[in-house]
Parts: C-alpha cells; sequence; structure tokens
C-alpha cells in the first residue's frame, strides 16, 4: 500500500514595502494586449475571445482616483439596492439575502466584461437562484435574472432541480468560474445537494428567455458533498476542477465547455480536506489549492504541464486558514486574502520562484466587517482584477465594494508594453 500525504483534516462545514520592489514582468501571465478602442473599455460588452488589459485612459475615473497602497470602497448602489423584490413566497422558502454571501459562497470575476458575479445560499441559508453582478466599469450592481418561486424541497423534487430546469441554490464555495472567452458562469460543484452534475449560467440571457439561462451540462462524477473549487486554465482553455474523491482524497480534473467533457483524473494521492480555493498561472502550468484546516502554510501544488502533484510548505510569513487565493498576473504571484482576520485590511504576496510568503500591510481603512456570525468564507468574491489590475472584494450585501490598488500600480498596462493592439 502506498503512502498517501496528509495535509491537513476534515472540515465539517474559506507588505506593502513588498510591493514597492516588485518588478512588473510583462513576459509572465497571459496576452498584455490592450482592449480594442471604443465603447468596450468603457462598458465591458464588445464580443472578444479573450481578457485584454485596458487602456490606461480607458481604467474608470473611480479606479484611477483610488489611493494606491490601500483599500477604497466604491459602488454607487448595492447588492440589497437591485435584490428581487419578494412579495409572496412558497412556505419554507428562506428569503434571507444575505445568505448570498454568508452561507460558504463565493463569485467569480469576468477581466473581459469587467464583472463579479455573485451566487449562493441553498441548505435554507437562502432558497433564491439569480444571480448578481458588479461592473468594474460602470461602478454599478445589477440583477441579472429572477429567483424561481418554489420551495427547494428535496422531498418535492428530489433530483434537486425545478420543473423549469433550474438547479437548486447551493454553497457555491469557489466553485463558480467564468470562462472569459464565452462570458458564461460554470456552477463546478455540489455544494451539499444532491445535483450530481455541472451547471452553466449565461448571463446573456434574462429570466424567461429561450433558451433559458441556466443548462445542465456534464455529470460530475464524484461530486463533494461539502466543497471544492475551481479555475479557468486560459493557456487551454478548460476548467481544473478539485472535488474530495471516495475517502476524503483529492479528486483533480480538467473540464472541457467546449466538448462538455471531463478528462480524466490526475493522480494525486493527497489528502484533501475541503473548503479550499484554487488559483492559476497560466504561464507557470501551476495550480495551487489554498487548505483549511490543515497547516495554512501547506499548499497542493499541481503542475499542468507534466500533470504531476506536490505539496509545498509555503515559508515566511504566516497565513490565513479560511482565506482565497488569486493569482497576479503582473506581479507572478499568487495573492491570499481573508476578511476574517483581525486586520481585514492584510493580504498575503506568495512568490512561486522561493514559495516564501510575505506580508503587505495597506495603509487606509479596512473593509466591511463580515455580515455577523455565522460567515463562512468570501471564497471567489475577492478576486484580482488584471484588465484593471486591482483586487476586488464584497462581503456584505448591504456594504460597499471594495478595491485594493498595489502601491506600485500605474496604469492598466504593464510597464514597457505599447498601448497599442497587436497586429492582426
Amino acid at each position: 500500500m502506498r503512502c498517501r500525504n496528509i495535509v491537513g483534516g476534515r472540515l465539517s462545514v474559506s507588505a506593502q514595502a513588498l510591493l514597492t520592489v516588485l518588478l512588473f514582468v510583462p513576459s509572465i501571465g497571459r496576452s498584455d494586449k490592450p482592449c480594442p478602442p471604443g465603447p468596450f473599455g468603457l462598458d465591458g460588452d464588445a464580443p472578444i475571445s479573450t481578457a485584454c488589459r485596458v487602456p490606461v485612459e480607458n481604467v474608470p475615473d473611480h479606479i484611477r482616483a483610488a489611493a494606491a497602497g490601500q483599500w477604497t470602497a466604491i459602488g454607487e448602489n448595492t447588492l440589497a439596492s437591485v435584490a428581487f423584490q419578494y412579495d409572496a413566497v412558497p412556505a419554507g422558502y428562506v428569503t434571507n439575502l444575505n445568505g448570498i454571501m454568508t452561507a460558504w459562497s463565493g463569485g467569480t470575476y469576468d477581466p473581459v466584461r469587467h464583472k463579479l458575479y455573485v451566487n449562493g445560499g441553498g441548505h435554507n441559508d437562502y432558497d433564491g437562484s439569480e444571480f448578481y453582478a458588479f461592473n468594474l466599469a460602470t461602478n454599478t450592481w445589477s440583477r441579472i435574472n429572477d429567483p424561481t418561486l418554489l420551495d427547494p424541497d428535496p422531498s418535492t423534487y428530489p433530483t434537486n432541480v425545478f420543473p423549469n430546469g433550474v438547479p437548486f441554490p447551493i454553497h457555491t464555495y469557489d466553485t463558480l468560474s467564468v470562462n472569459p472567452r464565452s462570458g458564461k458562469v460554470y456552477r463546478l460543484g455540489v455544494g451539499g445537494s444532491s445535483i450530481n452534475a455541472v451547471y452553466e449560467f449565461d448571463p446573456s440571457r434574462a429570466s424567461g428567455s429561450s433558451p433559458a439561462p441556466w443548462a445542465r451540462k456534464a455529470t460530475l462524477d464524484h461530486p463533494d458533498p461539502h466543497s471544492g473549487a475551481s479555475a479557468w486554465m486560459e493557456d487551454e482553455g478548460k476548467f481544473l476542477v478539485a472535488n474530495q474523491d471516495f475517502g476524503t482524497w483529492l479528486y483533480l480534473r480538467r473540464y472541457d465547455p467546449s466538448s462538455n467533457a471531463f478528462g480524466p483524473p490526475i493522480n494525486t494521492d493527497v489528502f484533501f480536506s475541503g473548503d479550499t480555493s484554487m488559483a492559476y498561472s497560466p504561464t507557470r502550468h501551476l495550480a495551487v489549492l489554498h487548505h483549511t484546516q490543515a497547516s495554512s502554510n501547506t499548499w497542493i501544488v499541481l503542475n499542468t504541464a507534466s500533470n504531476t502533484v506536490s505539496i509545498r510548505t509555503i515559508s515566511g510569513a504566516a497565513l490565513p486558514n479560511r482565506a482565497s487565493v488569486e493569482y497576479d498576473t503582473r506581479r507572478d504571484h499568487f495573492v491570499v486574502y481573508s476578511d476574517e482576520a483581525t486586520d481585514r485590511r492584510v493580504l498575503y504576496s506568495v512568490d512561486p520562484s522561493t514559495w516564501s510568503a510575505t506580508k503587505i500591510s495597506p495603509a487606509g481603512a479596512s473593509i466591511n466587517a463580515p455580515p455577523g456570525s455565522p460567515y463562512n468564507g468570501i471564497y471567489g468574491r475577492f478576486a484580482y482584477c488584471e484588465d484593471y489590475d486591482i483586487f476586488i472584494a464584497v462581503n456584505s450585501v448591504n456594504g460597499r465594494v471594495y478595491i485594493y490598488k498595489p502601491l506600485d500600480w500605474a496604469g492598466s498596462l504593464p510597464a514597457n508594453t505599447a498601448e497599442t493592439p497587436d497586429s492582426p
């Protein structure tokens, strides 16, 4: 019997000085091409195939005006201000909107359309199935679709899918990921439900449209009942999906949205505690999983070029336990953040060349405290917005959206990169 690496226990239920010396690395990360001229850089609705960086002159005023090296509150409205207004609901239906963020639920950021999508709830925390989007370009929240006004009772709907094809709301954890080439959002986990399938959500389609915004896709052969994580791999045009295998071992595989098929499992032999966050570097071909209830400085790392998994001990600063991890394409660093820390301003930068963590202590005010207890992680509601070179965080339906502008922010395009479109 082979020995297995143990990196954590199972969960029952997510310097400033450094930034002054980080170098711009235009050759690291995805293409440095700017967005094409015209309305795209302003409203983010042009149908282009891949993400691009917005020319500096098209960076929205509220982002340009934000001070570098600190968090800034933005937003002309709140999620709650555009929420669905319930007049009458079925017996048993839970309308606690806070649950869309507090109940182990996340989001995902689309760098082409400049939108952070939020969806979640489930398990009697919030029964609405709708999506919300914060548009960084227009600085506003909007509701994408209306909820299905049926009680998500498994005894009534044993497949956990409503008659109109809409799946039950779930704890989304870090399983929401957007395909920036199509703009469609994928729910790549089951969040405690009995739904054993990937679901695709098309934000361009409103409720009642045909076809409907929700579409059932491939079967999840090893659905994780407790959590899971996912990340878009731009270099491959696929998603990487992490769930628990039988016996709580890590189960990794690729999902191709074009063919609607999973690839073969990647052999890991690693114990997986769940409730985690994933980030991906397309140039280094590295995916990292930040664990909880293990040593938070112990990461699972997948080299997607060789399909090999390793355990990395992160030296330097102690990382927070339940946290989100993102890949900063500009600086070629992974960045870790938790809004449950004592100081909610603090971020951590992890250098994948040395696997060393450095604490970043921004100046200025902190972001909102999470809205009461229980609160169960920020997941994909913390995101690196590579189009504008900022980080975004949101943890309250009634509160502000916050952005962190790195201390060395010098506009949306990397240093020494011309602000002209690529040649045809």
